[in-house]
């Protein structure tokens, strides 16, 4: 009953825990919250910025420069387009089986000697000093916390093989000079921020080397901002 409950209560406590937070650093109560239709927007927002999912709610953050870019990549896996990672929505939505009914990611071959790139454009250059990335980390497979052989068919205990493990960050300026924002080696989570110095950009790329087993690069959402 317990592992049942577990993700439910997770969700529940970061949601009160950020509204908590909201309402000290507003000098309010969670029944002005509550009673707000616009403060409960920021919440709602606030918490899909940290990967929460609420049902039929997307990202409309209007600091969020991604938003306003046309985006383009190295190629594209069936229904999994390149724009979707500005469609405003973090997961995949599964029907009974656990296949994708809704795509929400981008997704492309990847290999050694097939590096896999998606891009941002924007008509007029844009300042930019952070970049957030969600990944891919196989949430329609099942994941228990039992040590029983029985609950744990199809369970990865590792790094996911979904998951983008070596990529780069590169920012385009409007001298066309590039430049390298970010470049990670091994990773395993979903959810990454970067930070550096405020630049100009014309064009921003993700540029992804390696998975952690899977063929494809697959990534749910890139967030650009000042």
């Amino acid at each position: 009953m317990v592992r049942r409950v577990m993700a439910t209560c997770a969700t529940i406590g970061q949601a009160v825990g950020t509204a908590a937070a909201q309402c000290v650093e507003a000098g309010i109560l969670p029944r002005d919250l509550a009673g707000s239709g616009k403060r409960v927007e920021y919440l709602q927002q606030t918490l899909l910025r940290d990967d929460q999912t609420i049902k039929n709610v997307r990202n409309l953050d209007p600091r969020d420069v991604a938003r306003q870019a046309i985006v383009t990549a190295s190629a594209e896996k069936d229904k999994a387009k390149a724009a979707l990672v500005i469609d405003g929505y973090l997961r995949d939505v599964p029907d009974k089986r656990g296949d994708p009914v809704e795509v929400h990611q981008w997704a492309a071959p990847v290999s050694d000697s097939n590096p896999a790139w998606i891009e941002l454009k924007w008509a007029q250059p844009r300042r930019i000093s952070q970049v957030q990335i969600t990944f891919d980390t196989g949430f329609r497979r099942q994941l228990t916390l039992t040590s029983q052989n029985s609950a744990n068919v199809g369970i990865k205990r590792a790094a996911q093989p979904e998951t983008v493990k070596d990529y780069t960050v590169v920012g385009c300026t409007a001298d066309g000079a590039k430049h390298t924002l970010a470049s990670v080696k091994g990773n395993f989570q979903r959810l990454k921020r970067h930070r550096f110095d405020a630049v100009e950009l014309d064009s921003l790329r993700v540029e992804v080397q390696a998975t952690n087993g899977d063929s494809l690069a697959r990534i749910f959402e890139i967030r650009c901002y000042a």
